[in-house]
């Protein structure tokens, strides 16, 4: 229903329908609310309204009236000013900074103080930093390799494929029949070297054998060099020392 339809206001005795832009409607306790009123809004007010009752329309005015208008003034909000610190807080704020200044120097100077004496006292190149007491790394580390090997002997000669799937087994077995043992040695380990297996007809891989007595390893490589020739299937062995690369 239109806006003028509803609402008309009274002025010197007539009736008049004025224009209303503003929207308004019916509290739950059915009055009518006219937001937004204005100074000009005052005088006598008639509401149509309309509704069916027992199948007719039933039509009805209500009469409002307005004596007085008073809009609140809209109060702008002032821009807060920017909170300065009083006069009790600048001692604590200068207290604060002060101390976060003395651990900052504290540890800068340290690290000053080392970075200069680095260059100094310190090694001054690679060579000298890969010594300790006087021996380089790498002789510690060959030294190392050495001991870990002090145990092992090289078997060298022996056919791809014959030992078989126990090639511990099958090493100490080769020992005691090439150099005549009279009990079969006790191995700690035995096994190929970790190269490629070679094709047909190419060099066989050397057996790596670790002996577990230290006695036995050395009586078996006194008697590989007193036999002087050692063959197997009739093939010609070796035995040899399982020194490192370095010093073989």
């Amino acid at each position: 229903m239109p806006e003028k339809d509803i609402v008309r206001r009274s002025s010197g005795g007539t009736w008049a329908y004025p224009p209303i832009h503003r929207p308004f409607h019916l509290n739950e306790d059915n009055s009518l609310l006219l937001p937004d009123l204005r100074s000009n809004d005052s005088g006598t007010y008639s509401c149509f309204i309309g509704a069916k009752v027992g199948g007719k329309n039933k039509q009805s005015f209500v009469i409002l009236k307005v004596p007085v208008c008073v809009t609140e003034p809209t109060q702008i909000p002032k821009p807060k000013e920017k909170a300065t610190p009083s006069a009790k807080e600048l001692p604590v704020m200068w207290t604060v900074l002060c101390l976060g200044s003395i651990c900052i120097i504290k540890l800068i100077i340290p690290l000053i103080y080392i970075e200069n004496m680095l260059p100094r006292n310190g090694p001054r190149s690679y060579g000298e930093r890969s010594k300790v007491g006087g021996v380089s790394l790498s002789d510690k580390c060959l030294d190392l390799e050495s001991r870990s090997r002090r145990q092992n002997v090289r078997l060298v000669g022996i056919e791809e494929g014959n030992e078989g799937n126990n090639p511990r087994q099958f090493c100490a077995t080769v020992l005691k029949e090439i150099l005549e043992l009279e009990d079969v040695p006790r191995l700690d380990r035995g096994h190929r070297t970790l190269a490629p297996k070679p094709r047909e007809g190419e060099r066989p891989r050397p057996f790596v054998i670790r002996v577990h007595h230290g006695d036995v390893k050395d009586r078996i490589l006194r008697l590989s060099s007193q036999k002087k020739q050692l063959f197997y299937k009739n093939k010609r062995v070796y035995i040899f020392p399982n020194f490192a690369p370095e010093v073989a």
